[in-house]
């Protein structure tokens, strides 16, 4: 961890557990305030997990895999490695969406045409799926959020949220949203 991330960290942990009259104080201090939007402020892991559920379910993907959790699995192997390929640039983003429900769909047998297709639509379904659920889930409440919302609310700091991962990727590929 580089010291920018070492002092950062200890900033969040701080202005987390601090009142909200603390806000501003630490708000004062950064003209930006940046947020991770994954399993920061917007609990991606879990809503990925329920949104492939969704899928498995609405597309009877039953017919390739024998649970929710093979489909899962198999969906995160390529996934994973997909997104090893994406971040330094050898795959582009398009190649990254359609391939990461495509090759799941020929591990399992679907011919090409039909893995071609139905993972245009898997796509499409996954990402509107996703974007339904809620920010947090009872599961997981969110560490940052509060902060996020006091400092959003101190004209001093800029505060913004880093995308998330199914739109740029992480670390500097991630698009960036300004909240104020």
């Amino acid at each position: 961890m580089s010291s920018v991330e070492s002092r950062y960290s200890a900033q969040a942990r701080q202005d987390s557990e601090a009142s909200s009259a603390a806000a501003p104080r630490a708000a004062a201090s950064y003209p930006w305030v940046w947020f991770d939007l994954d399993d920061t402020v917007w609990d991606f892991t879990n809503n990925s997990l329920e949104a492939l559920a969704q899928l498995y379910e609405a597309e009877h993907l039953d017919r390739w895999w024998p649970d929710v959790d093979a489909w899962r699995d198999n969906y995160h192997r390529h996934n994973t490695a997909l997104w090893a390929l994406y971040t330094p640039g050898k795959i582009d983003r398009d190649t990254l969406r359609r391939e990461r429900f495509r090759r799941p769909l020929l591990d399992a047998g679907a011919d090409e045409a039909t893995a071609d297709a139905l993972a245009e639509h898997l796509d499409r379904e996954y990402l509107r799926r996703l974007a339904l659920l809620p920010a947090t889930t009872a599961r997981r409440r969110m560490p940052h959020r509060h902060t996020l919302q006091r400092l959003q609310g101190h004209s001093a700091a800029k505060t913004a949220i880093l995308g998330p991962r199914y739109i740029g990727g992480p670390g500097d590929t991630q698009r960036r949203y300004r909240c104020q």
